[in-house]
């Protein structure tokens, strides 16, 4: 049988935040050290359409990188409206997210 498989486009989002000059914030929360929500990641004066309605969202992580990651995957084919309420206001469709951890070591 031949089959042909058509995957949509994905993009690391370290690359996706190079190419529209986005700024990635984690801040860390004061909870536990354990907590699965200790961090939090977003992109740095982003919002995300929602119908008509812009709404924050960000991703919440034991790690920054748990963080980073529910992030990519909750902004995913959405649009993001970068600087709302200024005149450099820009919506940009976001296409599938991922994130792998850089390895430091």
């Amino acid at each position: 049988m031949k089959t042909v498989i058509n995957k949509i486009n994905e993009m690391p989002i370290e690359d996706f935040a190079d190419i529209n000059n986005l700024t990635m914030l984690v801040n860390e929360r004061q909870t536990p050290l354990e907590s699965s929500g200790r961090f939090y990641a977003r992109f740095s004066n982003v919002d995300v359409l929602d119908g008509s309605f812009l709404v924050g969202e960000h991703g919440n992580g034991s790690t920054p990188e748990e963080a980073i990651k529910k992030y990519a995957n909750q902004i995913s084919f959405k649009t993001i409206v970068c600087s709302a309420t200024s005149i450099k206001r820009k919506e940009i469709k976001v296409p599938r997210l991922t994130y792998e951890a850089q390895d430091d070591s």
